[in-house]
């Protein structure tokens, strides 16, 4: 009978034991797929995340990719032949889509170009240029004005109409240096004309383009009105007229290039007045041209004469920092001269020459204002 119990009791046992197994194995298969499913979402998220995300140029802020404009185009916007120049972003990246093109224009507009370069051999470069810089009313930072054909007069004015100058801070203005202007040719007429710039647009200054004082005045209005930041001006003197928009401008500008001619219609004296006119001048370049000039200002801080081929024969400027000439073909031809003649050893390398230490004749001028010499 005893023996009848205990072999129950065994079976029992063995029943729960089995039991107790076949639980496990399933708790244990149970865990076994959670696991593998949350290996799977963890898989799955660290994918997604891995992936990498196109972008467009186009899908950054304005101001993002005026900065990649600015970088890889910079500012210039004229017809030289360079892959840096604005005018090559508008033609290659801009003619991808219209958003493309929309973006260039926003560029042009919002930001301040360079035009100095828009005349010249290339002029199948520059009139397309011209043309979209005008449609589009591009902001300008510096420009240049061409007088030396009634083409290029009528080309410069429509420019300064229809341009924004509210940021312009330099002009070049290359003035004709005869008084019978240039011929234009009717084919580079009806190319101009072809780019997008209207006739009437180029022919409305024609009756006076040989006018020199009356255009000077023109656009001495016109800059006085559109461009109040106007600080620096590079202009070609040949005659007295040419002198009416500097004299306009006497009392803003700060930095002055000059490139002179001294002639029957322009003397020295006139170019010595004016500069000493501007009580905000402080710097004085000449860039090209001949003769003798004198510089009287109290407030010049920097005259370079390296590119002149004439002489300061007198120069007065109780706030000049630096003066900057270059030797020339011979021992003294130099923009200014030393009162004890400089020697070949003084001219062998480029140096400077502290005026208190070695005067210069005509130079009325801190004893601590340098004398640069270059070659």
């Amino acid at each position: 009978m005893s023996s009848t119990h205990s072999s129950k009791r065994k079976r029992d046992n063995d029943q729960a034991t089995r039991g107790g197994n076949d639980s496990s194995s399933g708790n244990s298969a149970e865990g076994g797929c959670e696991e593998e499913l949350h290996g799977e979402e963890v898989h799955s998220a660290t994918t997604a995340r891995a992936t990498p995300v196109a972008f467009s140029l186009l899908d950054f802020a304005d101001e993002i990719k005026f900065l990649i404009f600015s970088f890889s185009h910079g500012k210039g916007i004229d017809g030289r032949r360079s892959s840096s120049s604005v005018a090559n972003l508008v033609n290659i990246f801009g003619f991808l889509s219209k958003d493309c093109y929309q973006c260039c224009i926003r560029y042009v507009q919002q930001n301040p170009m360079l035009a100095d370069s828009l005349y010249g051999a290339y002029y199948l470069l520059h009139y397309p240029i011209i043309a979209f810089m005008c449609k589009h009313r591009v902001k300008l930072e510096s420009m240049q004005l061409n007088l030396e054909s009634w083409l290029h007069v009528g080309l410069s004015m429509h420019l300064l109409r229809s341009c924004d100058l509210t940021e312009l801070r330099s002009i070049t203005v290359v003035n004709s240096m005869r008084d019978r202007l240039h011929d234009v040719r009717d084919e580079e007429i009806a190319y101009v004309i072809a780019s997008g710039i209207p006739r009437e647009a180029i022919e409305e200054y024609h009756p006076i383009s040989t006018s020199h004082a009356a255009l000077q005045e023109i656009i001495a209005d016109i800059l006085v009105e559109q461009a109040p930041l106007l600080t620096e001006m590079k202009v070609t003197l040949f005659r007295l007229s040419d002198l009416s928009l500097l004299n306009r401008f006497s009392n803003q500008l700060e930095a002055l290039t000059l490139t002179i001619q001294l002639s029957e219609e322009m003397d020295a004296d006139a170019i010595s007045q004016m500069i000493e006119n501007m009580p905000k001048l402080k710097k004085l370049s000449f860039l090209y041209g001949w003769g003798s000039v004198r510089v009287r200002s109290q407030s010049l801080e920097e005259i370079d004469g390296r590119t002149f081929d004439g002489y300061v024969t007198e120069c007065i400027c109780p706030s000049l920092k630096m003066f900057y000439c270059c030797l020339g073909k011979g021992v003294q031809s130099i923009t200014v001269d030393p009162v004890t003649p400089f020697t070949r050893e003084d001219l062998k390398t480029e140096q400077d020459f502290k005026v208190g230490d070695r005067p210069f004749i005509g130079m009325t001028v801190p004893n601590a204002c340098i004398v640069r010499l270059s070659f």
